[in-house]
């Protein structure tokens, strides 16, 4: 099974960053986490969509309780 983004892990490092230094992503993440086939929606790390063919983890936002999208590999 594919693990998601086609960016280089240099990228979504910098990307993580960057996220997080403009309130998209939390500094940190619940422990909440769901993972299951992918729905379509877009990884809010790489804004790819997370296809069936990829796992897709689900963790509760910390701030507000809405659930953040990520493929396996960028979460």
């Amino acid at each position: 099974m594919p693990t998601g983004s086609s960016l280089p892990d240099a990228q979504l490092r910098l990307l993580a960053r960057e996220r997080i230094d403009d309130d998209t992503l939390p500094v940190a993440v619940s422990t909440r986490l769901l993972a299951s086939y992918g729905r379509g929606h877009l990884c809010v790390l790489c804004a790819e969509a997370v296809t069936h063919e990829h796992a897709e983890y689900e963790v509760e936002d910390p701030r507000d309780g809405k659930m953040l999208t990520f493929h396996l590999r960028c979460y």
